[in-house]
């Protein structure tokens, strides 16, 4: 990796002022203190990733049509990821939606 990157900075260096490139050296030696850092940390001290549903996986699951949950959505009663559309529900929704379905 270090030899594309001083090939990239080779090709670069003509095109560049001296101060981009200094900054990309800079950003270049942020990333590899970074990257150490990541390597180091061992992997069962990550956050655990959760299962994520599609919005017609999650209707299914709750027993409801998708419908019913764009609309939940919409009023913000179903908590969706950040990235947006396609909507990404958590999985831990479901628990808490069939008991608002079990006590309607």
């Amino acid at each position: 990796m270090a030899d594309m990157d001083k090939v990239l900075a080779d090709v670069l260096r003509p095109v560049l002022s001296v101060s981009e490139v200094s900054e990309l050296e800079e950003i270049n030696a942020r990333l590899g203190r970074i990257e150490a850092l990541l390597l180091q940390r061992p992997a069962t001290v990550s956050a655990p990733v959760r299962d994520l549903l599609s919005v017609e996986q999650f209707a299914a699951a709750i027993g409801r049509k998708p419908l019913y949950v764009y609309r939940r959505i919409a009023s913000r009663q179903i908590a969706v990821t950040k990235a947006g559309k396609p909507y990404q529900i958590p999985a831990d929704q479901v628990a808490k939606f069939r008991k608002i379905k079990a006590t309607v």
